[in-house]
């Protein structure tokens, strides 16, 4: 079971005009170049709001009134609580999990992404995990650090500059440090003919955007439990 929860934050500052709202969101955008002068800003902020909000399964609304202020709203979808001690329970088990995986050193995993907020929250996801990772921006970053480092792992992005997952992977397979490991797809994308594409480029297993950090974990277990098997 789920509840729908809705978060709305007023103010009663200048207001922004309805041609403009638009703009809002969009990376180092503001209204005003001269409020940015005078009250400072990168106009980032909405945008991570935003991003974070679309990972959530949510969508940020912005109404306002030119003159008497704002109001910025989202409503996301999650599923009913748990007790403080399900929560203890359910990160000891996934801690655990992780833990019980026989390599003589933790976990070295390799993360392509090229979207920051990603980046960012699969950073939070792992960051009180038993494993070292490393997190680069695209495909051929993702390359170059496995051909010079061994890695038990690579979490790698679909869509990405310079070099997509699928052609970084084919590349990556060709490698002695990439040959054997498993290598997971990160996508929204979870139709028939994606999975099929993911397989034939040399990929074992998909996770589903937006990321579920217990599955995230899980599949970080079972692939890393049978690649040292």
């Amino acid at each position: 079971m789920s509840h729908q929860l809705r978060f709305a934050v007023s103010d009663s500052g200048e207001g922004i005009p309805a041609n403009l709202i638009e703009t809002l969101g969009k990376p180092f955008t503001q209204i005003d170049n001269a409020l940015n002068r005078s009250r400072g800003g990168t106009g980032l902020g909405l945008t991570v709001s935003k991003s974070l909000i679309a990972l959530m399964g949510g969508d940020l609304r912005i109404e306002s009134t030119v003159g008497k202020g704002s109001c910025f709203s989202f409503a996301i979808r999650l599923p009913l609580g748990v007790s403080t001690g399900d929560i203890s329970q359910r990160s000891a088990t996934n801690t655990d999990l992780l833990l019980d995986i026989d390599l003589h050193t933790k976990p070295r995993i390799l993360i392509a992404e090229d979207n920051p907020v990603n980046r960012m929250v699969i950073d939070k996801m792992l960051a009180k995990l038993p494993l070292d990772y490393t997190i680069v921006e695209n495909g051929q970053e993702a390359v170059d650090e496995l051909t010079n480092h061994v890695y038990h792992l690579v979490l790698t992005d679909i869509q990405m500059p310079k070099l997509d997952g699928f052609e970084a992977t084919k590349q990556m397979r060709q490698l002695e440090n990439g040959r054997d490991i498993p290598i997971i797809a990160l996508s929204a994308a979870t139709f028939d003919d994606d999975r099929a594409r993911m397989v034939e480029a040399g990929m074992d297993d998909f996770v589903a955007k937006p990321i579920d950090r217990p599955k995230l974990i899980n599949a970080l277990t079972r692939h890393l439990k049978a690649y040292k098997a």
